[in-house]
């Protein structure tokens, strides 16, 4: 699905981010040359790629990429552009160079969270934290949040960070803004969940809700929930109480 997604991506003709990070193992002329070679042929190919970011890839003669939160692997001709994983056979096993290169964005990003902009359901023995990025539209959000009560018994905290599928122009994004700036935002964001009325007046705030979408966008984020550990790695969706606990070695 995300390799679906991305092709999709890179054939819109997209107007921001025109300008391209320099490459941050680019320790030798020819490695400077080689991407700005490659970057050159992939922006005459997808005219308006929305380029973040350029470094050298651990598989001699290739550039990883950043675009829009994913990451391509293109050669240093530019004449070849892979989508999707790219493993690593090593002694311990095989490694996704894609996974292993989103989670040195994630766990800065995650670090650097203010924990009083997010909405935080804590166990009160906690034996592990996750961070969700959610949506009150979601089905899977809705079923995670209804068992609320089993992940936190299983010693699980969970964080949820706002993330509206449609966009920050839309009315689940609105709706997000009112919960993180209600009162009560954990009564807010249950009713959401609900499909119940909100019960209180959101107060004027400065939400959060627009940082934490683009977040999501680098962090790899294309649906919800998104369930992230602090060290980076996403879990996946929706898992139920007993399978997250299993995830993170509680079981």
């Amino acid at each position: 699905m995300r390799v679906a997604v991305l092709a999709l991506a890179l054939m819109m003709n997209s107007a921001c981010a025109d300008q391209t990070a320099p490459a941050k193992d680019a320790g030798s002329d020819a490695a400077a040359n080689g991407s700005a070679v490659a970057i050159e042929k992939l922006r005459k190919a997808f005219p308006g790629i929305p380029v973040s970011g350029v470094e050298t890839s651990p598989v001699p003669g290739m550039f990883l990429v950043q675009v829009d939160g994913e990451w391509l692997t293109v050669s240093a001709d530019g004449r070849f552009v892979f989508a999707g994983e790219v493993f690593e056979l090593r002694d311990s096993g095989a490694v996704s160079l894609i996974e292993e290169r989103q989670k040195a964005v994630r766990v800065p990003g995650i670090a650097a969270l203010q924990m009083d902009q997010l909405i935080t359901f804590p166990a009160s023995e906690q034996k592990a934290e996750v961070y969700v990025f959610t949506d009150v539209t979601c089905g899977y959000c809705r079923q995670l949040h209804r068992q609320m009560a089993d992940y936190n018994s299983l010693g699980i905290t969970v964080h949820y960070l706002a993330f509206p599928r449609g966009g920050l122009q839309s009315s689940a994004a609105r709706v997000l803004s009112d919960i993180w700036c209600s009162p009560n935002p954990q009564l807010a964001l249950t009713e959401a969940k609900l499909d119940k009325p909100l019960s209180q007046t959101p107060a004027n705030c400065d939400s959060p809700v627009a940082s934490q979408y683009q977040l999501g966008g680098l962090f790899g984020v294309r649906g919800t929930p998104a369930v992230f550990t602090a060290d980076g790695e996403q879990l996946g969706g929706y898992l139920p109480p007993a399978k997250m606990a299993q995830r993170l070695d509680l079981q």
